[in-house]
């Protein structure tokens, strides 16, 4: 039985974690108290004193293993049935140290329920708010020191820092529970336009407890993104609600650049959404109503996306989409347009 459970402990650790995680679905009250206030602070707060240790991105160094497992583990005498057994023993171990190390959070109630935001927003006019965005937006970009200097927003380099911007979230968060007395560490992944080229534009790691960014991307989603993924770390699952907390942060910062940031993004998003659900006539009397500005900072962040088109755009949004399935996240990468009712939500407790 040991010589069994020897053979396939990777199969056996996911089952138990997989367990685990069944018991905190159903107990709030275990999940809050032995990993969301007990072990989780504690993971947390040792990923970021061992953060010092990751010279390399730690997907980087992720790839490196799997790739030297790989190479040892690869059958030279074609035993691929022994070969697939080590791999799946090797996949469900990674699986049960995810769920360990951060997937458990999943289990969670959510940003929105901890900070008691109204169940639903009221019915509202988006086009109104729309319009409002972009005044906002103008008045934060006009406060930005460099603004005069540079034809538009993409030429700025004067960023927020990334400790900065931890600043701002946990400011956030402080009140929610989130185990905020850490730092987390960024990595901007190079060369520029790697993560960018797999559709992504910055993605939590929860095994050495990085937010990582693609170093190429332009200045307003640059801040936004990062605390976007600072959020992801401090417990924030839902890619909403990270959205929601980035843009709190960056909205509650005191810099404008940051504030610009929050007000580009939330501006998006309610265009996004207007371009999904209006008519064609009342999307061009709304857009002929841009400042000239505005538009062409859209446009030089447009143009960056450009340089880096995806290898596969349709396959990285389908496994996203179904591993925030498998997560309990039932809209999947739909999740992300959740960001503007939270926001009509938040606006309500004003």
């Amino acid at each position: 039985m040991k010589r069994i459970a020897r053979k396939n402990i990777g199969v056996l650790l996911l089952l138990i974690a997989l367990a685990i995680r069944f018991i905190f679905s159903f107990s709030e009250g275990i999940f809050e108290t032995v990993y969301f206030n007990g072990l989780f602070p504690v993971i947390r707060k040792t990923q970021s004193a061992l953060s010092f240790l990751w010279i390399l991105p730690g997907y980087y160094a992720l790839l490196i293993l799997l790739i030297a497992w790989f190479i040892w583990r690869f059958p030279r005498k074609k035993n691929f049935r022994l070969f697939l057994k080590q791999l799946l023993n090797l996949i469900s171990g990674i699986a049960a140290v995810f769920l360990l190390l951060w997937g458990y959070n999943y289990v969670d109630k959510g940003f929105a329920k901890r900070i008691e935001l109204p169940e639903t927003a009221k019915l509202i006019d988006i086009s109104e708010h729309y319009l409002s965005t972009m005044d906002s937006a103008m008045i934060y970009r006009r406060a930005v020191p460099e603004i005069g200097t540079v034809q538009n927003i993409v030429e700025i380099k004067n960023l927020p820092t990334d400790s900065a911007i931890n600043e701002w979230v946990k400011n956030v968060l402080h009140e929610s529970g989130y185990p905020i007395k850490s730092t987390i560490r960024v990595q901007h992944i190079k060369p520029s336009g790697t993560l960018r080229r797999i559709n992504i534009a910055g993605i939590y790691n929860p095994f050495t407890g990085e937010a990582n960014l693609d170093n190429a991307l332009p200045s307003l989603p640059r801040i936004f993104t990062t605390a976007h993924e600072i959020a992801h770390g401090y417990g924030v699952t839902s890619e909403a609600e990270a959205n929601f907390v980035a843009f709190l942060a960056c909205y509650k910062s005191g810099d404008a650049l940051g504030k610009y940031a929050a007000a580009y993004s939330l501006w998006r998003q309610m265009a996004s959404e207007i371009n999904k659900t209006y008519p064609p006539e009342s999307i061009e009397i709304l857009a002929a109503q841009i400042p000239p500005q505005l538009w062409d900072d859209r446009q030089a962040i447009l143009e960056s996306y450009y340089k880096y088109k995806g290898y596969f755009p349709n396959l990285s949004d389908a496994l996203n989409d179904t591993y925030l399935k498998i997560q309990g996240i039932e809209k999947g990468t739909d999740d992300y347009d959740g960001f503007l009712q939270l926001y009509f939500r938040w606006l309500e407790t004003l």
